[in-house]
């Protein structure tokens, strides 16, 4: 059975953080191996809970407070020093919570499709969001293995970062990101890693984490400078360093043009974003819902603003 090292990181989160270990440790007869948790400085009771685990649970669970806050990007690369050797890496936010069966499946595939994880490998599955009312939406992994670059999916929302176990040759490679431009560029540089450095991806197809909306730091956001200041220096940077394809080029063009869209809407705006848009998209991948979603947003903010 491989060994599996969960990544959490955490900070105020004292009513949240016990369901995001349970859900963990309901799992550890499937090949557990550590539970590495990462306080950044929380000014509530987290690290007192923390600590009552580790003392039940004191050969999975090894935690960690920062003197200083670090944010969320300092914070995560903190709790990577501290990850042992494993053959299998994951994360989890300290406001979510993985799904029952998460660790078997994996151990599972595994078996079934004898997958090496000595190589750099990428094992994606699906993910639910749960609203404040309890509607879950379900999102699929599946596009994986279709073929496309996994940076590509993952720059298109077509795939996330959320719901993957990687290799310690994946893990091996991430790098510190850029911390200085914004929480936006920090946060794509950091997922995007991932993707790009896996080789082989496999796809289980069961839902194994859970998203609660409403009660993270991404409800706090909304239509702020993290969508447009932030999210152009975002993709120009993507122009700059990674993007290799026509397709990718076209559609990072796309985001740049919305950014500039929502700092000023107009209708010659909207129709480049809808040109480049297309010409960057897979046409296997296009989902109509999202579409709708994304230029109904569009639409709804310029009618806003004038």
């Amino acid at each position: 059975m491989k060994r599996i090292v969960v990544r959490i990181i955490t900070y105020n989160q004292e009513n949240l953080i016990r369901r995001a270990l349970d859900s963990v440790l309901c799992q550890k007869e499937w090949g557990l191996y550590r539970i590495v948790v990462c306080d950044d400085c929380s000014k509530d009771c987290t690290w007192e809970v923390l600590q009552e685990y580790k003392i039940k649970y004191p050969d999975i669970m090894d935690i960690h407070q920062n003197e200083h806050n670090l944010g969320i990007y300092g914070n995560v690369e903190k709790a990577n020093s501290f990850l042992p050797e494993s053959d299998l890496y994951c994360s989890l936010a300290g406001d979510d919570e993985y799904c029952d069966g998460y660790f078997e499946g994996v151990q599972r595939l595994i078996i079934s499709q004898k997958i090496d994880t000595n190589e750099a490998i990428g094992i994606y599955s699906d993910w639910k969001t749960v609203d404040i009312k309890g509607k879950e939406v379900i999102y699929r992994q599946n596009k994986v293995l279709g073929g496309h670059p996994l940076w590509s999916l993952y720059i298109r929302g077509i795939i996330t970062s959320r719901s993957i176990m990687f290799s310690k040759l994946v893990f091996d490679g991430i790098r510190p990101v850029i911390k200085t431009q914004g929480l936006n560029l920090a946060e794509s540089l950091f997922d995007s890693q991932v993707h790009q450095l896996i080789k082989k991806a496999y796809y289980l197809p069961i839902v194994t984490s859970s998203y609660r909306l409403g009660i993270g730091i991404s409800t706090k956001l909304g239509r702020t400078d993290y969508y447009t200041k932030q999210n152009i220096i975002k993709w120009q940077y993507y122009l700059d360093h990674f993007v290799t394809t026509k397709k990718d080029k076209f559609y990072s063009i796309s985001q740049i043009i919305k950014g500039n869209y929502y700092e000023k809407p107009s209708i010659v705006k909207f129709l480049k974003v809808l040109f480049f848009y297309f010409r960057g998209q897979f046409l296997d991948c296009l989902s109509i819902r999202k579409i709708m979603i994304e230029f109904g947003e569009m639409v709804q903010f310029a009618f806003s603003k004038y």
